[in-house]
């Protein structure tokens, strides 16, 4: 990748986000957690992010429902959906509302950076890889 993708990271569990943040090559991403889609809202405003990286499992709405908000949006962002509690069902219903990628937890280091990669490169090409 030859810039920084701007990266915003919505995870409940603060912990949790401190460990997914260092899967991601510093050099490559800029990258903010929050822990609310309410904090997601008001981030993405001031932070435009390229790529978000959401848990579908969220206290206040379903990181679903803030897939659902994106679409509407005029530049829409890679979204990348997490879960520990997922199902065909859910991945399927992710992948509708334009996820671009939906993990099961616990997943690796390797399986992330793969995603970045992908995402870097439909920002480069400058349209979707997969309609």
């Amino acid at each position: 990748m030859t810039q920084a993708l701007m990266f915003l990271m919505i995870e409940h569990s603060v912990p949790l986000a401190e460990v997914y943040k260092t899967y991601l090559p510093e050099e490559q991403c800029q990258v903010v957690a929050v822990d609310s889609v309410g904090r997601a809202r008001v981030t993405y405003r001031a932070f435009p992010p390229e790529t978000v990286f959401l848990d579908s499992q969220l206290p206040e709405v379903s990181g679903l429902d803030f897939v659902s908000e994106t679409r509407a949006i005029e530049n829409p962002v890679q979204l990348i959906v997490m879960t520990a509690h997922g199902t065909s069902e859910m991945a399927l219903e992710a992948i509708q509302e334009r996820a671009f990628e939906f993990f099961s937890k616990p997943f690796d280091a390797a399986r992330l950076r793969v995603a970045l990669e992908n995402t870097a490169l439909k920002k480069r090409l400058g349209r979707p890889i997969i309609e």
